[in-house]
């Protein structure tokens, strides 16, 4: 049986795409190679240039995952039927700190077009923990592309297989035929693969795609427009001089002297009728600056990022309406990321409650922060509109930015301040508490 779950691993593991991921990872962290060089004479070009090479940096990858990331952020989690915020949930996504790790998922499914989350027993509580694509490699449910039928993953000499019944612990061995042996098994208890996946731009076949693929040919093309602008800056970017009808001696070693010594306190004269002097225009490289605007214009069009997040300077002297404007393609993407992303959140808690014996339905509600770039005075602004109409003031709460548990404190606050002020109004009219200045007694 070991034998067969350490083969199982193996042939799993071989299918791995790493290489295609790493170069995806490689983006995201800002190294996509060295631009290329104007000659055949690489030798003797990148001598001179390749301080240029190394210059030539203007990483928009990163910023095009992260304007989506940081405005994802889960605060709670509702339970629908009692319209009130899960504390238990709650208390398992914080025991494993996925309230601090949970940008590790985002990312990952941004950058890779996939991102994996493990669900597993510990003790009383499952265990959230963030899985990197690189090292894990995943089999889906054909009926359901979104659910995991089997994983294998690997860390050096570790491996661990996960199906619907048992995760199993594999070493390294080199006595082994298939180079693993099982060293532990333990039974989930989950009912069904204890990976969720997290998907980016998914479509109905399960196909999910990167976001660093959308931008990498665009990224490449700024970082060799960057490099040419640098190689105008440095060997034409000032008015170059000539001469000609003149000899130039030479010195011992046959090296050539130089004819003048050119200086703002020097006169350049010479005998000869013949000679002449003259000058080139020096080159400019605007155009190159505004190819690079035009690569970064197309990046944010293909993205839904907005200009400004990746060019700052395109943008100045704009009002707020206009600013909420450049923005409502992102803001559209991120509830979009957030109702993906949410089912997916909600779908490991339903596993992980299965691990430890707790139900967990079905309709339970995934609670995000509202990260939307707005002022104080516009948030509180929009709520007391929505009052006016008649929603609850826990909503409200939520919609100014305060978290369910934050919410609720505020609440119990309330309710607290308005007994307190009954209990002073009852003594000002002689009153116990909660009698009424009409009761018959009073």
């Amino acid at each position: 049986m070991s034998d067969k779950i350490a083969k199982q691993f193996s042939d799993k593991i071989a299918t791995n795409r790493w290489n295609q991921l790493e170069v995806w990872d490689a983006y995201m962290r800002g190294d996509f190679g060295t631009a290329s060089l104007p000659s055949t004479n690489r030798s003797a070009v990148a001598r001179e240039y390749n301080d240029l090479l190394n210059r030539a940096d203007l990483p928009i990858c990163s910023l095009v995952v992260n304007a989506v990331t940081e405005r994802l952020q889960v605060t709670g989690f509702r339970d629908v039927e009692a319209d009130a915020a899960d504390d238990e949930m709650w208390r398992w996504f914080q025991d494993s700190k996925m309230d601090a790790r949970q940008q590790m998922v985002y990312t990952d499914a941004l950058t890779f077009g996939d991102a994996y989350l493990s669900v597993t027993p510990g003790g009383d509580v499952p265990l959230f923990r963030a899985e990197s694509p690189l090292n894990m490699v995943v089999e889906f449910d054909p009926v359901d592309p979104m659910r995991v039928r089997s994983a294998a993953k690997q860390v050096r000499d570790q491996g661990w297989l996960y199906d619907e019944q048992f995760i199993y612990a594999l070493e390294y061995s080199r006595t082994q035929p298939t180079g693993w042996q099982v060293v532990s098994v333990v039974e989930h208890n989950a009912g069904q693969c204890p990976i969720v996946r997290f998907a980016n731009r998914v479509d109905s076949r399960g196909r999910s795609m990167s976001e660093i693929s959308l931008v990498a040919s665009i990224q490449r093309r700024i970082q060799q427009t960057v490099f040419d602008r640098l190689m105008v800056q440095r060997a034409a970017a000032w008015r170059q001089r000539w001469v000609s009808g003149i000899s130039v001696d030479v010195d011992e070693d046959g090296n050539a002297v130089p004819p003048f010594n050119v200086g703002v306190d020097q006169l350049v004269v010479s005998e000869d009728p013949d000679t002449k002097f003259g000058d080139w225009q020096a080159s400019s490289f605007s155009d190159h600056m505004d190819a690079v605007d035009a690569d970064i214009r197309q990046a944010a069009a293909v993205t839904q990022t907005p200009p400004h997040l990746l060019a700052p300077h395109t943008i100045s002297n704009i009002s707020a309406e206009a600013l909420v404007a450049l923005e409502a393609g992102l803001t559209a993407k991120v509830q979009d990321r957030q109702l993906t992303f949410g089912e997916s959140w909600e779908d490991a808690l339903r596993i992980g409650g299965r691990i430890v014996g707790t139900e967990i339905r079905d309709d339970i509600e995934t609670v995000w922060a509202d990260l939307e770039r707005r002022s104080d005075a516009q948030k509180v602004d929009s709520a007391l509109k929505l009052r006016s109409m008649g929603l609850p003031l826990p909503f409200l709460l939520e919609r100014i930015g305060l978290t369910p548990q934050a919410s609720e404190r505020v609440m119990s606050a309330l309710e607290d301040e308005q007994q307190q002020a009954a209990a002073v109004s009852a003594a000002s009219f002689g009153l116990a508490t909660g009698q009424s200045p009409l009761d018959e007694d009073a």
